[in-house]
Order: structure tokens, then sequence, then C-alpha cells
């Protein structure tokens, strides 16, 4: 079980160094619910 644990912190680890928003390439976070679709652009070196 420690093993699946360790690797799942090392590919988390691995996906957000690369999910970064900046000013010219903004994250892009999209949430849906029954009725509408919501997009927001995230820049993430001004928060």
């Amino acid at each position: 079980m420690l093993a699946k644990q360790i690797k799942r912190i090392r590919r988390h680890k691995r996906v957000t160094a690369k999910v970064i928003g900046t000013s010219q390439v903004p994250r892009l976070c999209v949430a849906k619910s029954n009725q509408y679709i919501y997009a927001q652009l995230i820049d993430d070196g001004n928060c």
C-alpha cells in the first residue's frame, strides 16, 4: 500500500509542475453544472 501512495505523490508532483498558468498562457478551469458550463482563465503568477 505504501508503494501505491508514493507513486500517487510522485505523479501529483509531476502533473502540478507542468500545470502552471502564466499571463501569456493562462490556465483554463472548466466547471459544469446541469444547466451551465463555466470557464475561468487563471494566471497563477498574479495571485
